[in-house]
């Protein structure tokens, strides 16, 4: 054959190839009005018969399926799945319905008439989501040229292995797709089949072609095959990243050739660089497939034990590979179910129920199911003289409490029917006295030796199942009448107090309940329980504080405890000694306020409410004069408390709003607030400073610092909270305190200028530097200088003023006695 005859052979193939791409596109767009379900499956069809003409005839396509795995998980329905029945022979029946191990599967194909708005565009980002959380197992034992090799021994991860976990391309394919959507496409998909309209031809009638998106079209082959058949989406995560990175270190021969190897290479074009789709889809999807080549041998035993599991049968002891099982409990949605309502008993309730949930409720749960044999569960751990990890060392004991912290608590069972039992004997209790919390739990089976494998495991395993997680509505009686006017549910309580009687729902009676008692763990009435007891004086209708304190650099603490403890022997003391560590000192910081609390006002009842108190995470509502005080006091406490062992300091936010402000959005812009300030800390990691950040929200608006980026020039804060009083800095808190000492020395009364000046300077400051020029000019006339209020140790240079700005908002939120009462009670000698 002549080289111009190949040529025009190599045309007409090409020819050939547009010929077909045509005549889908042309099927696809084929309208069949009032027969929606026809057109679908017919659609399908014509997909399908596009991936059998280009994929290996040694893979099946089947139609409408499932896909499973070993851990009981299963997908949405898949259009269209590519899987290898040579390998993986396993194809599960129920009638008509097909159920594909994860391990079997290649290709999973959703096929959709048009993608063109957000909730289609969502609906297959969950989709494709359904399959990526399905995990693959490497627990299956096979024949090679020298043994029998068992592929869930750990001992194989020191070698170079071709595959340890896999996962399928994903292609999502339409009849049409928005071009503001796919961009969110390309970044959940392999890859994007589409057809797109390109002009009118010289009939009048709309042209179109197929289009193919590749978005990781220009990743290097290695990229590729480590993805696909290292995608760490397994039941052995960490040991599979330590695989991985020894596998860097040791690259094949050819590695570097890889890396210069990609998809864009693949692709088909003519002289004017218009692809040949169908022909570039072949080659593409092809390799990938080859990277892929034999999907994962079958692990038999995984899915024996999934459906003994599910049956209710008993796994025999020579299956188990694991000696325990790590449990995760954890509450989610702590801040949402807090504070929801505006009512600050609710708020209490509810607050008192996700402290009882993890520190009673649990340890209650795990004793009465071992009712019977109480030395089988070992709950106190909180005893220095139970650190130790027990359960190796006793045989009898099946649950053990490891430690419980920050909305979490981990469990460590002697095997998954103890695991099993308890949880649902948890879940039962929750349902019974907490409705409105989602509490989650997740489980893998243990290493003795590898605690920080297992917790990172774990943590993952606890990503995946909130991701896929629907907060379930609380159960209550069927609304005949009435509906509560707050959230809507049914009237299912009538609450009297005195003459007065309030309609509630489930939820809302829960939480007013658990308030009756005003704190189970405090003394009865020393906190505020209704809104008023938060104002300066009773009856005032005035802001509040709301006050966010969040730990500083906990991950590394952790981290670096994980390091240097590897084994439960190990791990589990110091993870013990660790939170109780933090949970004394915040404990203590929580002390030193309240104490200054008690000390500054002279009442019964406190204008104080703690919330949430859980290891370090702090938050509370105060009288809003009280609110940067007992922030610094707390802070402050923290610091003289932290030392080389522990080495402890925090940020904090707070949200001054109206008492009668959704309680919510208060939460949301104090915890901002705290996130601006933990930023600032980060930029020093300093252990022997704290910053303070703060936002004062009026009426309906929350006035973001992100929205008022022309004020952020004027001011200093996030303020610098050092161990003790500290005026160098401008940013200081000390230094924000004494200016306002000058506008205000004593307790509001009026200060080296007339109140009225300084809101006029306040307003100037917010309609820009030109107006500040001029009033300032103004002022010196009349001899006012703001020099007077930032004294002459401020430095006052550039457009910050010396933090006046940040003074002039905080004037209304300052009282010299009780801001005294703060510093005093952790700095005696109140430098200022």
């Amino acid at each position: 054959m002549t080289e111009q005859t190949m040529n025009q052979a190599i045309e007409k193939l090409a020819e050939n190839y547009n010929q077909l791409e045509q005549s889908l596109v042309n099927q696809l767009r084929l309208q069949v009005p009032n027969h929606q379900l026809t057109v679908g499956t017919y659609r399908e069809r014509v997909w399908k018969s596009l991936f059998e003409m280009i994929i290996p005839k040694k893979y099946c396509i089947e139609q409408s399926v499932f896909i499973i795995d070993s851990y009981g998980n299963i997908s949405r329905e898949v259009d269209l799945a590519v899987y290898d029945e040579m390998y993986t022979p396993y194809i599960f029946n129920y009638g008509e319905i097909k159920f594909i191990p994860i391990e079997a599967v290649a290709v999973v194909v959703q096929c959709k008439s048009g993608v063109n708005d957000t909730a289609t565009t969502e609906n297959a980002i969950e989709w494709v989501n359904t399959v990526k959380a399905l995990k693959t197992s490497m627990d299956s034992v096979t024949r090679t040229i020298t043994d029998l090799v068992d592929n869930y021994d750990r001992s194989l991860h020191s070698k170079i292995l071709t595959q340890t976990s896999t996962r399928p391309i994903t292609i999502l394919c339409a009849t049409e797709m928005g071009r503001s959507m796919r961009t969110k496409l390309l970044n959940e998909f392999d890859i994007l089949l589409f057809v797109e309209d390109i002009g009118t031809g010289k009939d009048g009638k709309k042209k179109a072609r197929l289009v193919k998106q590749i978005p990781g079209e220009e990743k290097n082959f290695i990229q590729w095959n480590d993805e696909l058949n290292h995608s760490m989406h397994s039941d052995r995560e960490k040991e599979e990243a330590e695989y991985m990175m020894g596998r860097k270190k040791e690259k094949l021969d050819s590695a570097k050739s890889l890396e210069s190897r990609n998809l864009t290479q693949l692709r088909v074009t003519d002289c004017q660089e218009k692809e040949n789709t169908i022909l570039s889809l072949t080659f593409q999807l092809n390799q990938l497939l080859m990277f892929l080549n034999n999907p994962m041998l079958f692990p038999h035993r995984a899915y024996a034990r999934m459906f003994t599991k599910n049956l209710g049968g008993k796994i025999q002891e020579n299956q188990t590979v694991s000696q325990y099982i790590l449990a995760k409990y954890d509450v989610s949605g702590i801040q949402s179910y807090i504070f929801a309502s505006r009512q600050l008993r609710e708020n209490v309730g509810a607050s008192q129920n996700v402290g009882r949930i993890l520190r009673e409720t649990l340890p209650g749960v795990l004793t009465e199911w071992a009712m019977s044999c109480p030395d089988t569960v070992r709950i106190n751990w909180e005893d220095p003289k139970n650190w130790g990890f027990s359960l190796p060392k006793t045989e009898e004991l099946l649950a053990e409490i490891l430690y419980i912290g920050g909305g979490n608590a981990f469990v460590v069972y002697r095997d998954e029917t103890a695991y099993n039992q308890v949880s649902r004997l948890f879940a039962m209790k929750m349902m019974e006295q907490c409705q409105g919390v989602t509490v989650l739990s997740a489980h893998v089976e243990a290493n003795p030796d590898n605690f920080p494998g297992d917790l990172e495991r774990l943590n993952q395993e606890m990503a995946q199942i909130k991701r896929r997680l629907r907060r379930p509505q609380p159960l209550s009686s069927y609304a005949v009448v009435e509906q509560d006017g707050f959230d809507g549910s049914p009237v299912t309580h009538l609450e009297i107090r005195g003459e007065a009687s309030t309609k509630l729902s489930e939820l809302r009676y829960e939480k007013r309940r658990d308030s009756l008692s005003n704190g189970a763990k405090t003394q009865p009435g020393r906190y505020a329980l209704e809104m008023e007891d938060l104002a300066e004086q009773k009856g005032e209708n005035s802001y509040i504080a709301v006050i966010h304190i969040d730990g500083n650099n906990m991950g590394e603490l952790v981290q670096k405890l994980m390091d240097q403890n590897p084994t439960y022997e190990t791990a589990v003391p110091a993870m013990r000694q660790l939170s109780a560590g933090i949970a004394q000192r915040n404990r203590q910081a929580s002390e030193a306020m309240e104490t200054a609390f008690a000390s500054i006002f002279d009442r019964e009842t406190l204008p104080l409410r703690p919330l949430i108190m859980d290891g370090d995470d702090m938050t509370f509502l105060c009288c809003c004069k009280a609110g940067i005080g007992a922030a610094v006091a707390c802070l402050r406490r923290l610091l003289q408390l932290s030392d080389q062992k522990l080495p402890l300091s925090a940020c904090a936010g707070i949200a001054f709003v109206h008492n009668h402000f959704p309680f919510s959005i208060a939460y949301d812009a104090a915890e901002a607030c705290c996130s601006r300030a933990k930023n600032r800390w980060y930029q020093e990691k300093d252990d022997k400073t704290a910053y303070l950040d703060f936002q004062v929200v009026q009426g309906a608006f929350v006035k973001g610092l992100k929205d008022e980026a022309q004020l952020e020039t004027l001011r200093v804060r996030p303020f610098r909270v050092a161990e003790k009083v500290d005026l160098r800095s401008e940013d200081s808190i000390d230094r924000l305190r004494q200016t306002l000492g000058r506008m205000a020395p004593d307790g509001g009364i009026q200060g080296q200028w007339p109140m009225t000046r300084l809101r006029r300077l306040y307003q100037a400051y917010r309609l820009g530097q030109d107006h500040v020029d001029l009033l300032k000019k103004e002022y010196a006339s009349r001899g006012y200088t703001v020099s007077q209020l930032t004294g002459e140790r401020a430095g006052v240079t550039g457009r910050k003023d010396g933090g006046i700005f940040d003074a002039l908002e905080t004037l209304d939120f300052y009282d010299g006695n009780i801001w005294r009462g703060f510093w005093e009670a952790v700095n005696k000698e109140d430098a200022l």
